[in-house]
């Protein structure tokens, strides 16, 4: 039997024969593109804008409650909506489970995040960490007018604080988390300020939906802060990062006792099926998981 060579092969003519190539559309002057009115088949630039549009749009839906914890987000709906096709709402969902706010599940959708006591533990100890890092670069890095803007930071979340009322607390807490981003962009690390970011999104979300204790958390979150300013201040490296992961760590323990105290108060095992987590979100009563389930 003849064994087959190289010889038997034509040679490579160097490009790939016309059919296999992916015609390019050039867009006539003076008339419509074939592309026009389709979101799907829209220039990149464009789709990619359309894609950031949807994800700020649901973001902050869910930082407003319109969604909460396991609640499902339905492609469709949000299409109609928004009056746009399924693709964008699809790839801004993607986005959304990479930035840690929500999860998608084959063949069930997307849906909110839902954590349990000790994963939001986990990511405020996560946190802690980063922001403790973060503060300690940003003593070495940060210029002085960097440090100035975050000092006026802390004093407008003070000066929100000082006539504190119930409407007031959201504003506090997100004053709280623009000061982290403002260190955090003056640290000198784009990979630990990107961090900040990711990682703070959700505990920012998570923070304000459960609402621990206003008052208490208040005044010594910005008994915390002043200590984070005098020691970046002062160019302390230590005691900047001890601060910092002082005032994050109040947070977490605050954080925590109000998850655990919601968990059990509606009396469900927080690993519930994928069908009942909107009658979780809604507060309904659920039954327990039997070995039948």
């Amino acid at each position: 039997m003849r064994r087959i060579g190289l010889a038997d092969f034509p040679a490579p003519t160097g490009r790939f024969p016309r059919a296999a190539r992916t015609p390019v559309m050039t867009p006539t002057p003076g008339k419509p593109s074939e592309t026009d009115g389709s979101p799907d088949m829209a220039p990149v630039e464009d789709r990619d804008r359309l894609v950031e549009k949807v994800v700020r749009q649901l973001t902050r839906d869910i930082m407003a409650g319109i969604y909460g914890p396991g609640d499902r987000i339905r492609e469709p709906e949000v299409s109609e909506r928004l009056g746009i096709s399924r693709a964008p709402v699809r790839e801004a969902l993607r986005n959304l489970e990479h930035e840690g706010m929500v999860e998608v599940m084959p063949w069930r959708g997307a849906r909110v995040i839902n954590p349990s006591p000790d994963e939001i533990a986990d990511l405020f100890d996560l946190l802690a960490a980063v922001e403790g890092v973060v503060a300690r670069l940003a003593t070495r890095h940060a210029s002085d007018e960097d440090l100035a803007r975050y000092a006026k930071k802390v004093l407008e979340a003070a000066e929100v604080a000082r006539e504190h009322k119930q409407k007031d607390f959201f504003e506090v807490i997100h004053v709280a988390y623009q000061a982290a981003e403002v260190l955090a962009a003056s640290c000198g690390s784009a990979m630990a300020a990107n961090m900040v970011r990711r990682i703070g999104k959700p505990a920012y979300w998570l923070h304000r939906f459960l609402m621990p204790a206003p008052q208490r958390w208040i005044q010594q979150s910005l008994a915390r802060q002043a200590a984070l300013r005098d020691a970046l201040l002062a160019r302390d490296e230590d005691r900047s990062e001890r601060a910092a992961r002082a005032l994050v760590g109040h947070t977490r323990r605050l954080v925590v006792l109000r998850a655990r105290e919601v968990e059990a108060a509606q009396g469900i095992l927080h690993r519930a099926p994928a069908w009942n987590v909107g009658r979780i979100a809604a507060k309904e009563p659920a039954r327990r998981r039997t070995r039948k389930d």
